[in-house]
């Protein structure tokens, strides 16, 4: 796992806080272009309730499709590694 990606993790590990309510990848200081070869990472929404993240796989995960909350709830949508 890269340092970014550990970055995002504990990003959202500290959803269950309250700690990780943003706006913006940028506002906390994390760099979705730079994140991971294997993820990319967007924000379906956020706003004062808080945010939902998702991270779709790139080369060898282009199928996996993960969501992730403010209260670090994480929901597989599609695991490709589960499916092989």
């Amino acid at each position: 796992m890269s340092p970014a990606e550990r970055r995002w993790w504990r990003i959202v590990q500290q959803g269950n806080s309250g700690a990780a309510k943003f706006a913006s990848f940028e506002e906390i200081g994390f760099d979705p272009e730079s994140a991971s070869r294997y993820y990319e990472f967007t924000l379906e929404r956020a706003d004062a309730d808080g945010f939902v993240a998702v991270a779709t796989g790139k080369g060898d995960v282009a199928k996996d499709l993960w969501r992730v909350d403010q209260a670090g709830k994480v929901q597989s949508i599609v695991d490709s590694c589960a499916t092989q």
